[in-house]
Formats: structure tokens, sequence, C-alpha cells
């Protein structure tokens, strides 16, 4: 969530074959071109226009943020199913209070080799 550098990424991410919300980082690129990339047709790619957001989902509702602080008070909140987060790129899954706070990496091969993106069951 955040610090998409380029058009390309949310080229590939826009034809996957799910919804994909992000928020903008504290490292992005050229964030009109990246909005115009997302707001084609047929793109399942949607931004929040902060570097915060709500989406709902099944009656529940989530937080996503690129900073961790702003996701420990969400969570903190007691107001979200689950609150999502990035900007350190170390992969986190824990809990504050009740509510699942994730850190799914990051989708870059730097600084490290690794790639990772999280999936959470907003059905269970």
């Amino acid at each position: 969530m955040g610090d998409i550098v380029s058009p390309y990424a949310v080229e590939r991410l826009s034809i996957l074959p799910i919804s994909v919300f992000s928020v903008f980082g504290n490292n992005d690129g050229n964030q009109a071109q990246i909005m115009r990339v997302a707001q084609r047709e047929n793109s399942n790619i949607s931004f929040s226009q902060h570097d915060f957001g709500e989406i709902e989902c099944e009656s529940k509702t989530y937080f996503l943020t690129h900073y961790p602080e702003i996701a420990d008070l969400a969570a903190l909140s007691g107001k979200y199913s689950a609150v999502f987060y990035g900007h350190t790129h170390e992969m986190h899954d824990g809990k504050i209070e009740d509510t699942p706070i994730i850190n799914p990496e990051k989708l870059a091969s730097y600084p490290s080799n690794t790639i990772s993106i999280a999936y959470y069951n907003f059905y269970y």
C-alpha cells in the first residue's frame, strides 16, 4: 500500500482477476499518470485520494494506510474488522486488541530479492 513508483506497476495490478484498492505513500511516482492507468476501462484497481482509506466488504469495514502509526490508531479504535499498512516493507501479521493488523511487506525486489503480497479472507 503506497510507494507505487511507476504506472507500469499499476498496469500489472489492474489486470489481476481480483479487485485492488490502494493508498498513496511517501514515495509514489507520477500520481497523475498512475491514476490515469487505474481509471482505464476494465481496470480493477482503485485508489484513495489520501494516504488512508476505508473499504467495505460483506458488511464489514477495513482500514488501509501507508503509515504504521495511523494503522495502530485505527486498530485501537475498534471500528475496523482489519487494518492494513505498508511503509516499513517488513511483513507483519498481528493484532491490536481484537483487530488484525497486517503489513504485506512489498511487491518490489529492492532492496532484497523478496516479493510478497497478503491475501486476506474477507469472508472469515
